[in-house]
């Protein structure tokens, strides 16, 4: 799974959901000393590569899935 957005309050109509493009991030473990934490890619994880996803949208006992394809910056 690359990331799960769960949104309680959507109304009828159009909602929407924003990706930040990237795997969900670990949950950082903290030592005796005090130390831990996230160091590299901050509490998400590292960014999604370029290819094709799939996204699921449940609703009660109904589920809807669909493809996309994430493509790399041009530049």
């Amino acid at each position: 799974m690359v990331n799960e957005f769960i949104h309680q309050e959507a109304g009828a109509g159009v909602n929407r959901a924003i990706w930040n493009m990237a795997w969900e991030g670990a949950t950082p473990l903290r030592s005796s000393q005090g130390g831990g934490g996230f160091r590299r890619f901050g509490p998400s994880g590292p960014p999604a590569l370029p290819g094709t996803y799939t996204a699921t949208l449940m609703v009660g006992d109904s589920e809807l899935s669909g493809s996309f394809e994430l493509r790399g910056d041009p530049n």
